[in-house]
Formats: C-alpha cells, sequence, structure tokens
C-alpha cells in the first residue's frame, strides 16, 4: 500500500486552524451580503408601495408600475403614468371628476415626491378649468337676446 500526500494551498498540519479561520470569514461574507440583499429588497418594497399607491388611486387614467434600478438592481426611483385628459367643453363635470382623480391619484403616497406635487397642479389647473367651464354652461342659454 501507499500513501500518496496531497498539499492543497492553505492547508497543512495547521490547517485546521487557517480552515477554520476562512470559515469565519466566510460566513461574515455572506452575512454582510445578505443585510445587503435585505435592504436591497426592502429599498424596492418602499418604491413599490409609493407607486402602487399612484396607481390605486388612478383607475383607469394609470398606467403601469415601473421601477427604476441602477446597475446592481438597487431601487432609486419609480413612476405610474397617468393620462391627464384635455377639457372637455361638452362635458366639463367627467372632466372635473378626471382631474379629482389626477389629484388624488398623485397625493396617494404618505410621502409625495415633487413630481408628485407637479402633476397634483397640473390636476388642480385641469380642475379650475373644468369648473369654469360648468360655470359658463350654466349661463348658456339663460341670456335674453333682444337683438332679435
Amino acid at each position: 500500500m501507499f500513501n500518496v500526500g496531497f498539499s492543497y494551498p492553505g492547508i497543512s498540519q495547521q490547517g485546521q486552524a487557517n480552515q477554520g479561520q476562512g470559515a469565519q470569514n466566510q460566513n461574515a461574507q455572506n452575512s454582510q451580503q445578505a443585510k445587503w440583499q435585505e435592504a436591497k429588497q426592502k429599498r424596492y418594497n418602499e418604491v413599490y408601495q409609493h407607486e402602487l399607491a399612484h396607481k390605486n388611486a388612478a383607475g383607469s387614467l394609470g398606467g403601469n408600475i415601473v421601477i427604476e434600478q441602477d446597475s446592481n438592481g438597487w431601487a432609486y426611483g419609480g413612476h405610474v403614468n397617468i393620462t391627464i385628459p384635455g377639457l372637455n367643453t361638452e362635458n366639463p363635470e367627467e372632466t372635473r371628476e378626471q382631474a379629482l382623480t389626477v389629484i388624488k391619484s398623485a397625493m396617494a403616497p404618505s410621502d409625495p415626491s415633487g413630481q408628485d406635487y407637479k402633476v397634483a397642479g397640473e390636476g388642480r389647473a385641469l380642475l379650475a378649468a373644468a369648473n369654469e367651464q360648468i360655470e359658463k354652461n350654466k349661463t348658456v342659454g339663460n341670456k335674453l337676446d333682444i337683438s332679435a
């Protein structure tokens, strides 16, 4: 019977100690990586919940949720496209309801962004135009035309 010895880098008769240290380093790396993955998932969930609030409030005016991530998969933002209709002079009440939906959707998250406030402002401008048209439509036909 022959005894053949093999040599592996980092393992010797003292290899038992070296192996234990390597396992500790690997465990520390795994723990650090797990914490990073947990933080990455938590951030993704935060962004998703923000966008989901927009989506849920937007109803039929809302598009799909888009989460923007960097090359490491870290979520840094997101959006939900929302249709902001123009003023329908024939049906300003419908426009008014749509404007209220735009405002509600923009301000739905508990932490609205600058862009959210901007979209809400656009909704408020549309709401004002719709209300003005509603008032204007009320007066049409109510005036006596004495030129006839």
